[in-house]
């Protein structure tokens, strides 16, 4: 969806940020608004303003984030990118704030720093922070206003300058309405906010989605050009898309798997995992025709295995 761009000073840690908002593709409206932040969000990455960002998974969310640290004058520092959802509770907290020589058994010798160190200059990319435990939160809040960490088993206050982009899938205010997050991390974090609205809000985008994902899988399996037919556009237009662009590349990358490097992706070649109560809205095809995603995968690496000559 994006163009790539480079992060020259990163430290082994650092993701690239590969993405710029000139080139997210689409002309719907949802999309037009999306890049209407570009001006604000530069704003806010200058000013080390916290960013919220939500939308369901799969709609792009560290993609707007890594955009953003792209657009900001932080572009030559660090993109660090932190799956809160990921970590276990025992293990969140030194990976935020690091840890000193001895600070636990196991611990590495010397000691080594969290993200939030790692990301100094930088942005540091907080994803799924509704699922940060409550006591990591508190931790987090003040890491956020003073701007100073201090090191599981140290007393010594390390200054950070960083912006903070934090993104989740879920609803914040619903999460502390059910005590699972406190009201406070809320208002730190929404100072600015977005919505990266789901695909089926912007189904007229899915045309170039559909060819951009095309080209980009075609280059990466070594197809040719591969052209896909309108009927199976119109097929694509007709399903909800509940893992939304995620969900979309890899029915697409399945379909082009099946098809082999013949250049034409049909409708018959399009299949989504989805439960045969979804027939109606999928692809407009009976749910006799819907395939699970084991039979799926099978079809899909028998298919490789034989383009391939066997050769895994």
């Amino acid at each position: 969806m994006f163009r790539e761009v480079g992060c020259p000073h990163a430290v082994p840690t650092c993701l690239p940020a590969r993405y710029t908002f000139e080139d997210i593709i689409g002309t719907s409206a949802a999309i037009v608004k999306l890049k209407a932040w570009a001006e604000a969000a530069e704003a806010a990455a200058a000013a080390a303003s916290t960013v919220l960002v939500e939308g369901e998974s799969g709609t792009g969310k560290e993609l707007f984030a890594q955009a953003i640290h792209a657009a900001s004058a932080r572009r030559n520092f660090p993109f660090v990118a932190v799956n809160c959802a990921a970590l276990p509770e025992t293990l969140i907290e030194r990976e935020l704030f690091g840890y000193e020589d001895g600070a636990f058994t196991g611990a590495r010798k010397g000691g080594n720093p969290g993200k939030f160190e790692i990301a100094n200059g930088g942005t540091l990319f907080l994803d799924e922070v509704a699922d940060m435990p409550p006591a990591v939160q508190m931790k987090v809040l003040r890491a956020i206003q003073e701007r100073t960490v201090s090191r599981i088993g140290s007393n010594k206050e390390r200054q950070v300058d960083i912006h903070i982009i934090a993104a989740t899938s879920k609803s914040l205010r619903k999460e502390i309405e059910e005590g699972r997050s406190r009201q406070d991390l809320y208002y730190t974090l929404h100072v600015l906010d977005v919505h990266t609205p789901p695909l089926r809000e912007h189904i007229e985008d899915i045309p170039a989605l559909a060819r951009h994902f095309v080209n980009k899988i075609a280059e990466r399996l070594g197809f040719g050009p591969c052209y896909i037919e309108s009927k199976a556009i119109e097929a694509l237009q007709a399903y909800s898309w509940p893992g939304n662009v995620r969900e979309l590349e890899n029915a697409l990358e399945r379909a082009m798997i099946r098809s082999g490097a013949d250049g034409v992706l049909s409708v018959d070649a399009i299949e989504v995992d989805a439960p045969p109560s979804w027939a109606s809205r999928t692809l407009n095809v009976e749910a006799g025709r819907l395939k699970s995603l084991r039979d799926s995968q099978r079809e899909m690496i028998v298919n490789t295995l034989s383009f391939y000559k066997g050769n895994v």
